[in-house]
């Protein structure tokens, strides 16, 4: 299991500002040409401290995502045995997540219990997931496989209307803009990203390639966020700097993975080299495995340089049995077998250490996510 932790005592929270009565914000969306639905204060005070933070980090990885959401019913569960009130979201400054780890990011934000999260996973994977006889996980080849109508119906089922200016946490979703072939990241201090529904957001990081349909938001089209941050904690990380002030050696980062198997090549070394799409893609998807694992490692490689002050990493690699029973896209009973004893076994091994570190983070409250008036009159976020 690959986790690391360094442990040190968190910041004193700066003191809250007061606040003068609250005023409309005047400018327009970009997405929607109407006026955003927050309301923004004006702080008196200067902005505030930046103090510490905590990031939570849910990764990408389909229905292997069944294990991150284990993972974090877990925490749920160690914070209500250390008497912590409010749900999970409360311990943490800002939540990121990734494609199937956007769901859980949105879904925790939003103050949806990860239990309630795991029972639409376990009643609606399969209608999301359907398995087929034959080439049981290979993608679509001349359309996309899945028809998101099931996903989307998750989502609403999780988030309801709630558009991403009305989540009152840092929340940080990556996806890519194939209409102008960059990355984009969806964030909730971002008075651009406002009015865009928090469902559209995360249908546009889970839209992976060859399985679901590019989806579209204001006439653009978007595809799986995965493709640039399967682990979403550096560009988390980086949005606490650049957004609110709070360098890296004030930060705790902990993070949630969907399980890791055997990173070596399963083809035999006699067979020939000229590999083509049927052997990159559908024979076992090992380009997939290679550029979501490996990005997925050089950006926690890039994280670790950087010196959080604490990290906590929480993953599992399935041995080759158990690899066998599970896949991005299967959502079976067996599937969920193997990936709720994984998730048992991944927190159960946690080591005192890092259960001390872990703790202190559940049991600390996080901070508020506000608005002051910056140049011009634009809102900026601020943390108090």
């Amino acid at each position: 299991m690959a986790r690391t932790c360094l442990c040190s005592c968190f910041e004193p929270r700066p003191l809250r500002p007061t606040w003068k009565a609250w005023r409309p914000l005047g400018s327009t969306s970009a997405w929607s040409g109407s006026t955003p639905r927050r309301r923004v204060p004006e702080i008196l005070l200067p902005a505030p401290n930046p103090g510490a933070a905590t990031i939570l980090a849910l990764h990408g990885g389909g229905y292997l995502g069944y294990f991150s959401a284990c993972v974090a019913a877990a925490l749920q569960m160690r914070r209500e045995t250390l008497r912590a009130a409010g749900p999970l979201s409360r311990s943490f400054d800002a939540i990121c997540g990734t494609s199937v780890g956007a769901i859980l990011a949105a879904g925790i934000a939003t103050n949806t219990s990860p239990r309630d999260i795991l029972d639409l996973m376990s009643a609606k994977g399969g209608a999301i997931f359907p398995r087929r006889r034959y080439f049981a996980n290979w993608p679509g080849i001349f359309t996309s496989r899945f028809d998101p109508h099931p996903l989307h119906g998750l989502l609403t089922d999780i988030l309801g209307p709630v558009r991403l200016g009305e989540v009152d946490r840092v929340l940080v979703i990556p996806a890519v803009n194939e209409t102008l072939g960059r990355p984009v990241i969806f964030r909730s201090s971002d008075p651009e990203h406002w009015d865009i529904p928090l469902v559209d957001v995360v249908m546009a990081s889970a839209a992976a390639p060859l399985y679901f349909p590019l989806h579209r938001i204001g006439g653009e089209r978007y595809t799986d966020g995965g493709l640039v941050a399967n682990g979403p904690a550096l560009i988390a990380s980086a949005d606490l700097f650049r957004r609110f002030g709070i360098g890296t050696r004030r930060q705790r980062v902990v993070s949630i993975g969907t399980t890791r198997t055997a990173p070596r090549s399963i083809v035999t070394k006699g067979k020939h080299d000229r590999w083509g799409g049927v052997r990159w893609i559908w024979g076992g998807g090992r380009l997939q495995q290679l550029v979501m694992g490996g990005q997925e490692d050089l950006q926690s490689e890039l994280l670790a340089v950087l010196g959080p002050a604490g990290r906590l990493h929480l993953d599992m690699e399935l041995s080759t049995a158990d690899a066998e029973k599970v896949h991005m896209v299967k959502a079976d009973a067996e599937a969920r077998e193997v990936l709720g004893a994984a998730a048992a076994s991944c927190v159960a091994e946690i080591s005192p250490d890092e259960r001390g570190f872990l703790d202190r983070i559940l049991t600390r409250r996080s901070r508020d996510m506000a608005w002051r008036r910056g140049p011009g009159g634009r809102p900026v976020a601020v943390l108090v």
